[in-house]
C-alpha cells in the first residue's frame, strides 16, 4: 500500500481534491496546502506554478498527498501532521502511546 493510501486512514486527502477539479471544491480541507487543479506526476521541477489555483502559489509537487513519484515526495504541511494527530486521538489514542513489550522492545512507535 502507497504512503497516499495509507495516510486516507488519517483523514487526510488528495491536494488536488475538488469535484471535478481541485480548483472548483474546497481542497484537501487544510488550510496550509496549496490548493492545484490536477495530481502532479513523475518528479516536477519544485518552485513552478504547475497546475496551483493561485497564479502567486507553487503546487505542493514534493506534498505525500499529491501523485508524484515516491521517492519525490519529502513531508506533510503542518496542518496535515495536526489533522493526522487529531483522528489519531479521536479514534486510536492507543497509537499515540509507545508501548513496550515484556522484554522492553518497542512494539508500537508513538505518533508525534
Amino acid at each position: 500500500m502507497s504512503l497516499a493510501r495509507f495516510e486516507h486512514c488519517f483523514g487526510l486527502f488528495h491536494t488536488f481534491e475538488g469535484i471535478p477539479h481541485g480548483c472548483d471544491g474546497i481542497g484537501d480541507h487544510v488550510g496550509d496546502t496549496v490548493a492545484h487543479r490536477n495530481p502532479n506526476f513523475g518528479t516536477p521541477t519544485v518552485g513552478e506554478r504547475h497546475n496551483a489555483c493561485d497564479s502567486n502559489e507553487d503546487a505542493p509537487v514534493q506534498n505525500f498527498m499529491n501523485y508524484t513519484d515516491d521517492a519525490w515526495m519529502t513531508h506533510f504541511t503542518e496542518r496535515q501532521g495536526g489533522r493526522m494527530r487529531e483522528m489519531v486521538g479521536t479514534f486510536r489514542p492507543d497509537l499515540l502511546q509507545g508501548n513496550t513489550d515484556e522484554v522492553g522492545e518497542v512494539t508500537r512507535v508513538a505518533l508525534v
